[in-house]
């Protein structure tokens, strides 16, 4: 009797640490949903010197700066012209984020936000992999958020086959 309730302690444990684990992940915030990748995730970045893992009031404060200027660097509505491919300003709360931090090699701290199309996304492995996709238009692109400048900059928007 003591190990079987040993056993229903440890799955009982296990799936709370689970949900909590989840909630952490996807609910960042309640306009946008998102995944803060593990620093282990090596993507090539230009400009990069180091990883680190942004803290929760990083990702808020980058959250805030794109929304704040994603409409000024997309006025060229770049592949968000046809029906299929949502006009990405207009549709911020439609993707999942893959938040990626990096200094860059004068010392600036900067998040690489990677949108996915939230009803196409796969969330297994997304705090751990960088999910990279191509063609789609619009429902998938990036953007970094220069943390110590302010600046939202180098938005690139998947093209379509």
């Amino acid at each position: 009797m003591m190990k079987l309730f040993e056993i229903l302690a440890i799955i009982l444990l296990s799936s709370t640490f689970a949900c909590s684990q989840s909630k952490k992940m996807f609910d960042i915030d309640e306009s946008y949903k998102g995944v803060i990748v593990t620093k282990d995730v090596d993507i090539f970045v230009d400009d990069k010197k180091e990883w680190f893992e942004p803290t929760l009031e990083e990702v808020k404060k980058a959250e805030q700066m794109l929304a704040n200027q994603i409409e000024k660097i997309n006025k060229w509505k770049l592949n968000q012209v046809s029906k299929q491919c949502p006009v990405i300003d207009k549709n911020l709360n439609k993707y999942i984020r893959q938040y990626i931090g990096y200094t860059n090699t004068s010392g600036e701290k900067i998040i690489l936000i990677n949108m996915l199309w939230a009803k196409d996304v796969d969330y297994g492995g997304l705090d751990t992999e960088y999910i990279l996709v191509f063609d789609g238009c619009s429902h998938y692109w990036k953007v970094k958020v220069n943390l110590s400048s302010g600046k939202v900059y180098d938005l690139e928007i998947n093209g379509s086959a």
